[in-house]
């Protein structure tokens, strides 16, 4: 395993695990490691400014785990990777992909580990560097690098924007309120604004901006932006823990692989971040692609199991995107919903079935 970062996330940005996710996180033993350091939500509340349009239960569709799990990705990717050391796995930190050449029975990669380097006169600063390139020779290749992923430009697979874009202004900060085990998403009409509780008194606000705003991110900022938009968050909060401005852009690549590559996660989609779909949805592929690879790599299995998963993920994608897919409203949908069905879709913490059952609680139905 290589990361071209040379350590674990250092910024506590908020993480929601879905259900489905801590159903598979059990299999290794983390979900009842991970459940103390975070905070359980058990409902989405949806509102239109200060007034409360719906609540949608994330316990009805029972399971083991009948809520989502709030908390520090830091903490998150460290339990993951203190996993990976008790079973002998290496994390190699500082290592960046240069070269991918895919051949009929294996991957080599071409490997650059990074070091740091000072330089500059008079003032010195440090910089990370290429301090040795070497091949390594591998039977297939998960790409789950992100965004900007070079397995997926090595593959030359497009990665279409289909617009859509999001710039968020996000908060993070301490309160004395008592905020209930919920998320909240305020859907006004010209804007997405959302509240996560968090553990230890804190929370998290995303407020959603115009196109190519520059944010102060400053504390009066975020009064401004709560008293216009969320009047009836109190008290305001004295301090920022955390603050940032991030985009947001509905992307998916064209296909999620070929032969004995692979891609999982923001390599091969990105959504919205109200409903952490995406991040949640690379952990099951991931689990996918880990068995699919197994039964071919030492059971014998055809190939065809890994176009499999990249037609289901595709597809999957396709319905969360609004690609070949309606959201029609029955009659029990109330108007608002129905107006707000597309930006709900995006907004719930689900995937897959889960999904199917938490639309259909507001009268919707993913079709496609």
């Amino acid at each position: 395993m290589f990361d071209e970062n040379w350590r674990t996330a250092a910024h506590s940005y908020a993480l929601a695990l879905h259900p489905q996710s801590l159903t598979l996180l059990d299999e290794v033993g983390l979900a009842s490691e991970l459940i103390p350091q975070g905070r359980k939500i058990t409902q989405v509340a949806l509102y239109d400014g200060e007034r409360r349009e719906h609540v949608v239960k994330l316990d009805r569709a029972g399971g083991r785990y009948p809520f989502v799990l709030v908390l520090p990705q830091s903490a998150f990717e460290t339990a993951l990777e203190e996993r990976l050391e008790a079973r002998k796995v290496k994390v190699h930190w500082n290592h960046r992909v240069h070269e991918i050449r895919p051949a009929a029975d294996s991957v080599t990669l071409l490997l650059a580990r990074l070091q740091k380097e000072t330089r500059g006169y008079p003032i010195a600063h440090t910089e990370w560097v290429v301090g040795k390139e070497y091949p390594l020779q591998c039977s297939f290749v998960i790409g789950a690098d992100g965004y900007n992923s070079f397995t997926r430009r090595s593959l030359d697979l497009g990665y279409a924007d289909l617009g859509g874009r999001l710039l968020l202004s996000v908060f993070e900060f301490e309160t004395p309120a008592e905020l209930p085990d919920e998320v909240r998403v305020v859907l006004n009409p010209e804007n997405t604004n959302v509240l996560w509780p968090m553990a230890d008194g804190r929370c998290r606000w995303s407020f959603q901006l115009a196109a190519d705003h520059a944010d102060a991110l400053t504390l009066r900022r975020l009064h401004s932006l709560l008293e216009t938009r969320a009047p009836w968050f109190k008290p305001l909060p004295d301090e920022l823990h955390w603050s940032s401005v991030v985009q947001f852009e509905h992307r998916l690549a064209e296909r999620f692989g070929k032969g004995r590559v692979w891609l999982a996660g923001d390599a091969a989609h990105l959504t919205d971040p109200v409903g952490a779909q995406s991040m949640n949805a690379g952990l099951i592929e991931a689990h996918t692609l880990a068995r699919s690879l197994f039964e071919v790599a030492r059971d014998g299995a055809s190939d065809d199991i890994l176009d499999d998963y990249g037609i289901d993920r595709s597809r999957e994608w396709k319905r969360l995107l609004g690609l070949g897919a309606t959201l029609p409203a029955s009659e029990s949908a109330t108007p608002w919903v129905n107006e707000r069905r597309h930006r709900i879709l995006a907004s719930l913490p689900a995937t897959g079935g889960e999904l199917d059952g938490l639309l259909g609680q507001l009268g919707l139905k993913l079709a496609g």
